[in-house]
Parts: C-alpha cells; structure tokens; sequence
C-alpha cells in the first residue's frame, strides 16, 4: 500500500470516533489502549521516514487496531487468571475480526486501517499470528504499531497484572520476559522508539493526567 500518500480525512476520522464510542460502551479499559496506542504511533512513525500528514493518520487507524476485540467475550479478555488454549485463540481472533470490520470499504483508509488490525500481532521472527509473517511481510504500520502497542500493555494494569513504570517496560522491550521478546519486533522501530523514549514517556503521562 503506498501509505506515504494517505491523508485521513474528516470522514475517516469521524467513523474512527465513531466506532471508538461503540466499542467503549462495551469495554472502555480496551478504548484508552487505542487511543493511547494511537498517539504514540503518531509521535514514533516520523522517525522512521514517515511523512508528518501520514503519521498523524497512521495514529488515527492505529486507534482501530483492537476494535475486533469488541467481538471477545469480556470474560475472556478481562479474565484474572490464566487463560486456556480454547481462550487464547479466541483472544487471537480479534486480529482477523478487526480486519474484517475495517473491510467494509474499497477506500484506501479503512483498507489501511484494516491491515494494522490485521498483523499488528505478527512477529519478525515469524512466531506471531494470524498469519505467521515475518520480516519485511509484515507492513510498516503494523511494525510500529507492534512496539507501541506492547508498551501501553506494559504500562496499564490489567486484571492479570499491576502496570509498570516507563523504565520498566523499555527493560522488557528491549532485553524481554516470560511474555515478550525484542526478536518479535522490527529492530529499528524498537531503536526509533527507545531513541525518543523521553518525548514518549511525556506523551503517555500527559495523557494520563488528562483523564484524571
């Protein structure tokens, strides 16, 4: 997809609100991860090449990447213990329902927005899913996304975990743990990242003290 030459516009953005709003009614905690994945999409994609006006509308598609989630039952996702296969590859699914969803048009924007949905689970090294991509198949969006969306994981509490400091979840991006590791990302998407981890940190704090 020639990303560079997508610009969201108003429409898209109004449909990204939209569905945003349809998707908190069922699960807010689900919500601020987008939005919060969205922004720092936008903040990181520059400083991998990627033009201004196509990074602020890879921030607003990125914002779409868990809508599929809308279709997990939130006993499953929002679940305290361990889950079992039958719920994980439920939990999986949300990748290729969110895809779906986004399909509904030929427009270039929600195609874009349907493939970050689509792989923003895939791993460089081939261990991700649906599709088992790796390397260079993976599109960029979704590298980035990947990343951004591992770090606000790391962050936010969970109902299987308390969130961690900034320094804690660049400690388990970079060097990883019993549920991440840096093999799945793109070396310089992680690289840009860390490069920028200040500016980062101050994005997601900023947003943080916003909703308090």
């Amino acid at each position: 997809m020639a990303a560079n030459l997508l610009i969201a516009d108003q429409q898209f953005i109004d449909s990204v609100e939209c569905l945003g709003r349809t998707h908190k009614i069922v699960d807010r905690l689900t919500v601020r991860h987008e939005i919060l994945v969205g922004e720092l999409t936008a903040i990181t994609a520059p400083y991998l090449g990627v033009s201004d006006d196509m990074a602020k509308t890879m921030g607003i598609a990125a914002r779409l990447h868990d809508i599929g989630k809308i279709a997990i039952p939130q006993t499953i996702l929002h679940k305290q213990g361990p889950l079992t296969e039958d719920e994980r590859q439920q939990v999986h699914a949300h990748a290729s329902y969110g895809a779906e969803i986004l399909s509904i048009s030929d427009n270039p924007l929600y195609q874009f927005a349907a493939e970050i949905a689509q792989h923003h689970h895939e791993h460089m090294d081939g261990t991700g899913y649906p599709h088992g991509l790796q390397g260079n198949e993976i599109p960029l969006a979704a590298r980035i996304v990947a990343v951004c969306d591992t770090y606000e994981a790391l962050r936010s509490p969970r109902s299987y975990k308390s969130a961690l400091s900034h320094e804690q979840a660049l400690e388990i991006l970079t060097c990883g743990d019993d549920r991440v590791s840096p093999n799945s990302f793109d070396e310089k998407v992680l690289k840009a990242f860390c490069d920028i981890e200040d500016v980062l940190e101050a994005a997601y704090n900023a947003h943080v003290a916003a909703e308090a």
